[in-house]
């Protein structure tokens, strides 16, 4: 398992100092055609020695396809600049016509989830609000998308990851920032798992971190889930309350702690989805989304090549910023007026 994280880190490092991204770029600007590593040496101006070896990596790593002939072609998307500008013109007419709705469905699916048994924690109701607008969110982006579109990639070293890659100069005539999934028990503990969205350190729009760490380690998602029960016998875990407590996992009220979370059961959850799904504005906005991203798809596919054709709905889902744009639309039209920059679940 750590081999592969190991080949990742080692070409993220190559990607910054070293020549393949060079490779990939010019890859990018003969779109469709496999180059012979000679080609490719005179073009970007390399030593040709060292271009076989950084070529290797790359065929090594699952990124470059060697052909009969001593050919090769690049292994994954590369999504030209006017290709992303394509689809971020695409994703911010399609946040602007939706975002009031998606606020509005959170606001049902926050209601309903108090009342099905969820507790806010320490959440105040914006941002309890918050986390829901992003659930619903991705929940309409996943169900309208292939199965399994980002767990399908089984590398020959036993990894299980895709690749995509953007030439730089893009444009957007909105905001937006990222937020990317953080969760953590989802093998170790099955039962308790943490899970949730966060902005990038240093962003402009959503900077009051939350917690001092990404998740709260997996050994202390029971003493989590004993606080969310309301356990008041937790004398024995003070040093581990005091840790959570100190990430900002936990607040301390009086002389208790509370979750700094929204809490859940994944039965809970599940009656949640059911319920939302059965919405006529939830039916609205998953059509909607359907059309948004065959529109997408048709920009890329005018820019691809026929040898990623097998996982393309990968390169779709990849290109799409649609979190980032609504959330600054949330806090630019007065709907989010928080600060933070997290906003998790605990389930059990």
């Amino acid at each position: 398992m750590s081999d592969h994280i190991s080949i990742k880190d080692d070409l993220i490092h190559e990607f910054s100092s070293g020549y393949i991204e060079k490779i990939f770029y010019f890859c990018l600007k003969k779109t469709g055609s496999s180059q012979e590593a000679e080609e490719l040496a005179l073009a970007l101006g390399i030593a040709a020695p060292y271009m076989e070896e950084e070529v290797q990596l790359l065929v090594d790593s699952e990124l470059l396809k060697r052909l009969e002939g001593g050919r090769y072609i690049t292994d994954f998307f590369i999504a030209p600049r006017e290709c992303q500008d394509e689809v971020n013109e695409i994703s911010c007419q399609y946040a602007q016509r939706h975002y009031e709705k998606y606020w509005a469905l959170a606001e049902t699916a926050k209601a309903k989830a108090v009342e099905l048994g969820y507790d806010t924690g320490a959440y105040s109701e914006n941002d309890a609000v918050m986390y829901f607008a992003f659930w619903c969110q991705q929940e309409i982006e996943l169900s309208v998308q292939a199965y399994g579109i980002y767990s399908s990639h089984k590398r020959k070293d036993g990894g299980n990851w895709g690749f995509i890659g953007f030439e730089r100069g893009s444009s957007m005539q909105l905001s937006s920032g990222f937020f990317s999934n953080n969760g953590c028990g989802f093998g170790e503990h099955t039962e308790i798992s943490w899970d949730g969205f966060q902005a990038l350190d240093q962003d402009s729009i959503f900077w009051k971190k939350r917690y001092k760490k990404d998740v709260p380690g997996s050994y202390l998602l029971p003493v989590l889930k004993r606080v969310a029960a309301g356990d008041v016998g937790l004398e024995d875990q003070r040093v581990y309350l005091e840790e959570l407590a100190g990430d900002g996992f936990l607040v301390k009220e009086g002389d208790r702690f509370r979750v700094n979370a929204i809490c859940g059961r994944r039965d809970q959850q599940e009656t949640l989805r059911v319920c939302l799904q059965a919405l006529p504005e939830y039916k609205c906005l998953k059509e909607s989304m359907r059309q948004y991203l065959e529109k997408v798809r048709a920009v890329l596919e005018r820019y691809s090549n026929p040898y990623v054709k097998e996982e393309f709905n990968y390169f779709v889902g990849m290109s799409i910023r649609l979190r980032e744009i609504f959330a600054c639309l949330w806090v630019e039209q007065g709907l989010y007026y928080g600060e933070s920059a997290q906003f998790c679940v605990l389930y059990d």
